[in-house]
């Protein structure tokens, strides 16, 4: 069946109602209770890395992904391709939160397979391709392979890029995905 939540939760709709009530000089009060330094969460690490077990991160973060989202056009109607470890640090400032920021939807694969993720950048209607420079070799070549797979929907494709040769799959990712 559905899962319900339980009874500590509370249902989005009424989450906004509540938020409704709260008056401006109390909603401007607790803004300015807030340092950008505080917390805003705790993420678990996988303990694979070396950060520790448990991380906070502050606002100030928050905030940097909400200015991130905004520059790549990132709204409630984008579909994000995630193909990066979900407990990636680029995958946690670039791809989840953003996306947890703006409502955009999140599909992501356990492993990666480039043929798989055409399919479904196409079925999905992907519009946003975060990976690295090895998914968008592999991304390319399969491309190349199958040019029928309908890719309109994707508008931008991200990812981390520093050597002089990921310029030029840059170039094609621009050219032959997006």
């Amino acid at each position: 069946g559905r899962f319900d939540g339980g009874p500590d939760t509370v249902h989005w709709n009424a989450a906004l109602d509540q938020g409704h009530r709260v008056s401006a000089n109390a909603l401007r009060a607790r803004v300015e209770a807030l340092g950008i330094d505080r917390p805003v969460m705790m993420l678990l690490a996988d303990g694979r890395g070396s950060e520790a077990p448990v991380v906070f991160r502050s606002h100030h973060l928050m905030r940097r992904c909400g200015e991130r989202a905004a520059r790549i056009g990132l709204r409630r109607c984008d579909v994000q391709l995630n193909l990066l470890p979900m407990s990636d640090p680029a995958s946690i400032g670039n791809v989840v939160l953003p996306g947890a920021l703006t409502g955009a939807r999140l599909v992501s694969l356990p492993r990666f397979d480039a043929l798989e993720c055409l399919h479904l950048i196409a079925e999905e209607r992907v519009t946003v391709l975060h990976g690295n420079e090895d998914q968008l070799a592999a991304l390319l070549d399969a491309r190349e392979e199958h040019p029928r797979v309908d890719l309109r929907s994707l508008r931008v494709a991200l990812f981390p890029a520093g050597t002089d040769s990921a310029v030029p799959l840059l170039n094609d990712a621009q050219w032959y995905l997006c």
